[in-house]
């Protein structure tokens, strides 16, 4: 014996709707929606905590992304130093080249008062190497002229050092000690002034 029409269409439609309460699944709109445990209500999110978490990931984004700091006074001090031992190792290089230089000067000067067929000695990879005058001038003349322009490179090269060192100081307020002891204590304070202004702490170097 079969039911009714409108008894079974009715009975079909409570196992419909009690399945879909069960599922999550709105049966009206056809598509899911997640639902809390324990509730048949459907969780919906809110648009301000979402919009609260994107902020949030940003902020955390740019913290990453900042720039770094500056160096650390033992960082700046370490630098300063090393561009001092370069300028020095310049000078005492070009000042051997000075003293070479004039021993040429000496010995090309003596050598042109000489007789050109004389013979002479010149010291050639710690071997005494006999020669005439006329032979040792010229190679004595060119290696002159040689020294010279190696003292001229390094005489250009300190004062691009010297440049350097001078704006590294001023950039980062270097003192050495003993520096301006004999200043007043308004200089003292006009330089500890000045260096606060430039949003960097004076650093004291021996």
């Amino acid at each position: 014996m079969q039911a009714p029409p409108s008894l079974a269409a009715s009975t079909s439609l409570l196992q419909t709707e009690k399945f879909a309460s069960l599922s999550g699944v709105d049966a009206t709109r056809g598509h899911h929606q997640d639902v809390l445990p324990g509730s048949e209500t459907p969780l919906q999110r809110h648009p301000s905590k979402m919009a609260a978490n994107g902020s949030s990931t940003a902020s955390k984004s740019n913290n990453a992304g900042g720039k770094p700091s500056g160096p650390t006074a033992e960082q700046v001090v370490g630098t300063f130093q090393r561009m001092r031992q370069e300028q020095r190792s310049m000078a005492s290089k070009a000042s051997e080249f000075e003293m070479e230089n004039n021993e040429h000067s000496l010995v090309i000067e003596t050598l042109k008062e000489v007789d050109p067929s004389s013979k002479c000695f010149r010291l050639v990879g710690g071997v005494l190497v006999e020669r005439t005058v006329k032979e040792v001038l010229p190679a004595l003349e060119n290696n002159k002229e040689q020294i010279s322009k190696i003292i001229e490179s390094l005489t250009s090269q300190m004062q691009i050092k010297g440049r350097e060192l001078t704006e590294y100081r001023e950039r980062y307020n270097i003192r050495l000690v003993g520096e301006g002891e004999g200043e007043g204590q308004s200089a003292a304070s006009r330089e500890s002034e000045g260096g606060a202004s430039k949003g960097g702490t004076g650093v004291l170097v021996s």
